[in-house]
């Protein structure tokens, strides 16, 4: 509706696409099955004379080229998959129609019965994302994707198990992958916001067919965020938008779901939308996710020049973008982005800049980058550069709720985490450490995470490492968990050194 929250009285039936059903037989065992087409049709075939009941399988399932595997669960009941069902009724001998409706459960004031069409409304909008992708490259196989839904899963902090989610969200633990949703009437649900179920696909397919080195944590379109916080939730809604070729997200919630905002990947007013370029920058989520969309769609409008599609931004998160020793960012996507697409690389160079993002000369480490979002002391250079004879480095790491720190927030948050870039010239081993007043941590990465020290105290890696680039990650935990810490979060100046052994 006009206030951003459902309007169930334009409620419609959909066709469930590319799900799983099955005929069963009364003690379970299925007889036959098979998968549901673009308009929600299917055919099977069993001996007549026998009584079977119809069961659709909240699935999308399909093997060889291309291939996915999508389930929605139930995460306060086991992760029980979701199923619709019929009646049991005995076959005839001729043809005959067996049609189910998974109902929304809305009672007119409430959610009063099972909430059936909830699942497979969100495997729906999966079903565009992955369709998306499949028009520009017909042989993927996506890794295998658990979403867990339930109505009991609210916006508060403590047991997956019982609900407790938080926000909806991604994450992959070891191999799986999974994305939590919140379900919880009159608080906050999400299977029908359709932007919202592709923005954390996205960070599914960023994470598994792309690379993402986002820290996660909460943010929104002001924020002063981790500059690959800001990249990979920028891209989430710019993704949403390109799938639905609507560049407005909706997000319900409040009492009967009847309210809610808006974030508008095109309109780069911040006074009227969330997405606009209020603190506009490489560490702003906003910015990402107007130049993304700009990028992709055949408006031409302001700076806007460039319609490159979606195979080009394809092309280049599954390019350099996944390989670069850099930290994934703006500036490592719009290098690779450039490399596939010199001919628009001027354009491309526009949309930066009407973001206060140097485009024009500028390399995967932000190097020739002036914007220090009004922190003159803590922000640039993005990535420090240090020499490998032990010579040191002071970098601070600030934090947001101390006197005279610029409040940009804590955990991840801008310059709550410093970077470092050093070359190794020589194979050899190299020990690389980090001193402070309170407790610093250091990590180790080329193109992807290599090492870690974590105790408290100063901390060191010592490792064997081959010629080439490398980036050092530097914070102060008091930073970013100060809740965990007998320490503030402030502002907390970092030694570091890196020296051959």
């Amino acid at each position: 509706n006009q206030n951003n929250g459902l309007n169930y009285g334009a409620t419609r039936q959909d066709p469930a696409r590319g799900v799983t059903v099955e005929l069963v037989d009364p003690a379970n065992a299925v007889l036959a099955s098979g998968v549901t087409d673009n308009t929600g049709d299917y055919s099977l075939t069993v001996a007549e004379g026998q009584n079977v009941r119809l069961r659709v399988r909240a699935e999308l399932l399909a093997s060889g080229l291309p291939s996915w595997d999508v389930v929605v669960v139930d995460n306060t009941a086991g992760d029980a998959l979701y199923v619709v069902e019929g009646p049991a009724e005995v076959t005839a001998g001729a043809n005959e129609t067996r049609n189910l409706l998974a109902e929304s459960g809305w009672g007119g004031g409430s959610y009063t019965t099972d909430r059936s069409a909830a699942p497979f409304a969100i495997l729906d909008s999966v079903y565009d994302a992955v369709q998306k992708v499949l028009a520009e490259d017909a042989t993927l196989q996506f890794p295998p994707l658990t979403i867990h839904w339930s109505e009991n899963n609210r916006p508060v902090s403590g047991d997956l198990a019982r609900g407790e989610i938080t926000t909806s969200f991604y994450t992959r633990r070891n191999q799986d992958s999974q994305i939590y949703l919140l379900g919880a009437q009159n608080q906050d649900t999400d299977e029908y916001d359709t932007h919202v179920v592709i923005h954390e696909w996205g960070h599914y397919f960023e994470d598994r067919f792309a690379r993402s080195d986002s820290v996660g944590g909460p943010h929104s379109g002001g924020d002063r965020l981790d500059l690959r916080v800001a990249f990979s939730e920028g891209f989430g809604y710019a993704l949403a938008g390109m799938v639905t070729d609507n560049p407005i997200t909706r997000d319900s919630g409040g009492a009967r779901q009847a309210s809610g905002f808006q974030i508008d990947v095109e309109d780069d007013n911040f006074a009227t939308n969330l997405s606009g370029n209020l603190n506009p920058g490489w560490y702003s989520e906003g910015s990402v996710q107007l130049i993304l969309y700009d990028i992709y769609d055949s408006n031409s409008d302001g700076v806007d020049t460039v319609s490159l599609g979606f195979g080009a931004i394809l092309d280049a998160l599954r390019g350099d973008f996944a390989t670069d020793t850099a930290v994934t960012s703006i500036y490592s996507f719009v290098e690779a982005l450039q490399a596939g697409e010199p001919a628009s690389a001027a354009a491309i160079d526009r949309l930066l800049e009407a973001k206060d993002i140097v485009g024009v000369g500028n390399d995967q480490y932000g190097t020739t980058e002036t914007n220090n979002a009004r922190n003159a002391n803590d922000v640039l250079p993005i990535y420090t550069p240090i020499a490998t004879n032990g010579v040191p480095q002071v970098v601070c790491s600030i934090g947001g709720n101390a006197a005279g720190v610029s409040q940009f927030g804590v955990f991840n948050k801008l310059s709550n985490r410093r970077l470092l870039r050093f070359t190794v010239d020589t194979a050899g081993t190299y020990r690389m450490s980090v001193t402070g007043t309170e407790d610093p941590d250091i990590a180790l990465f080329q193109g992807e995470f290599l090492a870690v020290s974590q105790n408290e105290g100063n901390d060191a890696i010592t490792r064997a490492l081959t010629p080439g680039e490398y980036v050092l990650e530097v914070y102060d935990y008091a930073n970013l968990r100060p809740e965990d810490t007998p320490h503030d979060a402030g502002r907390y100046c970092l030694t570091v050194t890196v020296s051959q052994v």
